[in-house]
């Protein structure tokens, strides 16, 4: 079914634009032990770097989404050692985890410090809209800069 974005502003308020239409429904949903978060790309895009340190059914992870292409991938933070934490690195393609002091790509690889080697285990993630992952996951939870 098509509808016009005309009619469709005549019943609801929309961004200006498609391009801002898409960026409003655009998001990456994680999924960790059956709870779902939502993370609209809008909001990633408020992060520094598009980093998101987050919790998802008691389990730390990291989102990371790239401005420039606009992918994202969630990595899990948890290790035998305890929860890792990350901050942007100095060099634009690096995290750098608090605690150790190692050094990551963008990828969850550790590529130097007291952690190298290791490789943090990706968690289930999905780019959707909005409505194809409220489908799927009426109960999500909605990431938001700022919020809790």
């Amino acid at each position: 079914m098509k509808v016009s974005l005309n009619w469709l502003r005549e019943l609801v308020e929309l961004p200006p634009t498609v391009p801002a239409l898409v960026d409003l429904l655009t998001m990456a949903g994680v999924e960790v032990e059956g709870i779902a978060k939502a993370y609209p790309f809008r909001e990633l895009a408020k992060a520094p770097q598009g980093l998101v340190q987050d919790e998802v059914a008691g389990k730390r992870i990291l989102v990371v989404h790239e401005l420039k292409s606009g992918t994202t991938r969630a990595l899990l933070c948890e290790q035998a050692t305890g929860r890792l934490d990350f901050e942007a690195d100095a060099e634009p393609e690096m995290l750098r985890e608090t605690g150790s002091g190692s050094r990551f790509t963008r990828f969850g690889r550790a590529v130097d410090g007291p952690l190298k080697n290791l490789q943090l285990p990706l968690v289930n993630s999905l780019q959707a809209e909005w409505y194809g992952w409220y489908a799927l996951h009426p109960q999500t939870d909605l990431f938001s800069v700022g919020s809790p």
